[in-house]
């Protein structure tokens, strides 16, 4: 972003903002609705992974997530968390951050919030098919508050804590992909594995033939035997883990001076303590991710009226019709099998053609 407004200070009176260029409003907002897109897209997304029963379960819960997150964006912050002076968009105006960050507050805080609203939503896939609906929009606001905010003011804020020992961020490895991933990780345990869905020769094909991340995430389960349903772990807590390494060894000064920005630089430029610090970022981000969600989670689980996980009853009949009272696809709910050797037709369920697998029934 630009730095060439005529004032920088973040105190200015909201009757006479800053000029900041247009072209930065421009870059952050139209930044800003690309993230608000992915996050209807991860639910579509991971409904297209999950049965169709439960599919619209999964849509919901991504699109609520943006309107659940909690409001507590601030422009002052400790090393380890704000103030909390802009909670609830107080004050949060069109005067610019600060004199580094010169855009209109309001439109930083919007554009940090999609990422606040995608995170839990990436995280909630692990509990697919058997997590109840009420408890994860009470999981949403807690996780963002007492997880999030916290990971991400480690890493972004330049007060951080994590940023002030040199740690650089890619992508959002550490608050959104490790932290979702890790928080995925500990719903997946703390929910138990799906009935009917242990690991069989399906799963072990999945390792051979899909990437790195999917790979690994087959072989946890295989290994730990827990059910992360869309595989959140794998995709974003390897993924970010590996991102946030690979950083270390392949930053470069000379790309980052491109904005502007001053860093040492990783291996490739001889600074090889950058790879120290990005395994305690990464480290950092791992435990305290997993350990206050499994916390929060269990507490939780003992509440009245927030318990967990679906009863047996409810994961069978799919979480929309148990939880919604309805369904995304009805026509592909009910299908008409034809029995090839008697030329008897009959309407069944979806899943019991394809459980039973008889080669003498086809399907119109």
């Amino acid at each position: 972003m630009s730095t060439n407004s005529t004032n920088t200070s973040s105190t200015s009176s909201t009757s006479n903002p800053v000029p900041v260029p247009a072209g930065d409003i421009a870059w952050v907002m139209a930044s800003t609705a690309l993230v608000f897109l992915m996050i209807p897209g991860v639910g579509y997304f991971y409904s297209g992974m999950a049965r169709s029963k439960n599919a619209l379960s999964l849509i919901m819960l991504s699109v609520l997530s943006a309107a659940i997150l909690n409001l507590t964006f601030g422009t002052s912050t400790t090393k380890y968390i704000g103030s909390g002076e802009n909670a609830f968009f107080m004050g949060v105006d069109m005067t610019p951050v600060s004199s580094l960050i010169t855009i209109p507050k309001i439109a930083y805080a919007m554009f940090q919030c999609m990422f606040a609203a995608i995170t839990p939503a990436l995280a909630l896939g692990s509990a697919a098919e058997r997590g109840r609906i009420l408890p994860k929009i009470v999981f949403i606001f807690v996780w963002t508050t007492l997880v999030y905010d916290f990971i991400a003011c480690w890493s972004w804020n330049q007060n951080g804590w994590l940023a002030v020992l040199g740690a650089l961020d890619f992508a959002g490895g550490t608050p959104v992909h490790i932290s979702s991933g890790s928080a995925a990780l500990a719903y997946a345990i703390i929910l138990g594995k799906r009935h009917g869905h242990a690991a069989n020769a399906r799963a072990a094909m999945a390792c051979a033939v899909t990437n790195l991340s999917a790979a690994v995430g087959g072989l946890t389960w295989h290994i730990f035997d827990f059910d992360d349903a869309l595989d959140v772990f794998a995709v974003h807590g390897v993924g970010g883990l590996i991102g946030n390494i690979l950083t270390g060894i392949f930053a470069q000064k000379s790309i980052a001076a491109l904005d502007g920005t001053v860093i040492a630089g990783g291996w490739i430029d001889g600074n090889f303590i950058q790879l120290g610090y990005q395994l305690a970022d990464s480290a950092c981000g791992i435990t305290y991710s997993f350990v206050m969600t499994y916390i929060i989670l269990f507490v939780m689980d003992k509440i009245p009226g927030l318990s967990l996980r679906a009863d047996a009853e409810a994961e069978a009949i799919g979480i929309d019709e148990s939880e919604l009272g309805e369904l995304a696809y009805y026509h592909i709910d009910k299908i008409i099998s034809v029995n090839k050797l008697t030329g008897e037709t009959k309407t069944v369920k979806e899943e019991t053609v394809l459980q039973n697998n008889d080669v003498n029934v086809s399907i119109v």
